[in-house]
Parts: C-alpha cells; structure tokens; sequence
C-alpha cells in the first residue's frame, strides 16, 4: 500500500472512530476536501507526508480531548505533557527494536555464542524497561495535573484510538 492510500485509509479510520465516539469531524482534518492535483502541485512528498502526520496528530488530539473529557485549563498543561512523554516514548521505543533487531540478527545468523546473546537480550530487556519506568515517571506528573478517573482514560483513549485505527485499516486494507 502507497503513502497516497494509507493516508485514505487512516483518514476512514478516523471519520470511523470519531462517528463511533459522537464526536464531531471534519474530513478536512485528514485532507480529504483537498483535490490530489492541489497538493501535488504545492506540496513535496515529504511536505505531504509532514502534513497528514500532523493532521492525524490534530485529529488524535481531537479525539484525546472528547474522550478523556479534558477541560481547557486541563489542556494546557496536559498537552506539553503527554506531548513529550509520547516524544520520549518513541525514541524509547526505536531503541528497544533495535535491540530486538539485533537478537533476531543474531539468532538467524547462527553462530554466536551464549554470552553474545545474553548481552543482547539483557540489553532488549533493559530497554523494555525503561520504557516502563519512564511511564511511572509520567504517570505521576499526570495524576499532579488530571483526577484519577481522567489519567486511567488517557491509556483507555490510546488503546482504543489504536484498535479503531487497526481495525479500519484492515478492513479497507483491500479497496483502493
């Protein structure tokens, strides 16, 4: 599947998750009222790629808001927030794959030695868990600014906005 189509598909997933959810939205947000000549004339791939990231951010942000039931005050300091924990999430998260990468490396490879890779799994584990410990760090900073019941649906939020998304996917996986 092209850039062009997973983008169609992710802004369905999004028409979809948010028509599930009552919550208002504007298939402008995805950049479907745009016309495909539009954008190719005025926008690189990567200006577009950049682009749709940052819709589907929007959109997220959207949804995120409405579900969790953020106020405005709320908003600005949970967003910086969040934002950053999600910034420092995927870089931990890049580096934890790595690791993985590098067993199943080693693995396929194989030649190596046990001391090879207990190193390598050691280092995949110690990476998984710093991506826990840095959601405790988190987790603490959220309850200072959110009520209890409103920090336990901002991971409600993610897995659902996740699963809507994947599901969607599939199912338009095919249609083109």
């Amino acid at each position: 599947m092209n850039i062009k189509s997973s983008f169609m598909v992710l802004g369905a997933i999004l028409m979809f998750t948010f028509q599930a959810n009552a919550i208002p939205f504007n298939s402008s947000v995805m950049g479907i009222d745009r016309t495909e000549n539009e954008c190719t004339q005025k926008c690189s791939d990567e200006d577009k790629q950049k682009n749709k990231w940052e819709e589907l951010e929007s959109a997220k942000i959207a949804f995120f808001t409405t579900f969790i039931g953020i106020t405005p005050e709320e908003a600005k300091v949970f967003w910086p927030i969040y934002n950053n924990f999600q910034k420092e999430s995927r870089e931990l998260h890049k580096t934890t794959m790595k690791s993985l990468k590098a067993v199943k490396e080693l693995s396929e490879k194989g030649k190596f030695t046990d001391i090879e890779m207990k190193k390598l799994i050691k280092e995949y584990l110690d990476n998984y868990e710093k991506e826990g410990e840095l959601g405790k760090l988190y987790i603490e900073e959220f309850y200072k600014i959110l009520p209890v019941e409103k920090v336990a649906k901002i991971f409600l939020a993610e897995e659902e906005f996740r699963i809507k998304m994947i599901k969607m996917w599939r199912k338009n996986e095919g249609k083109e």
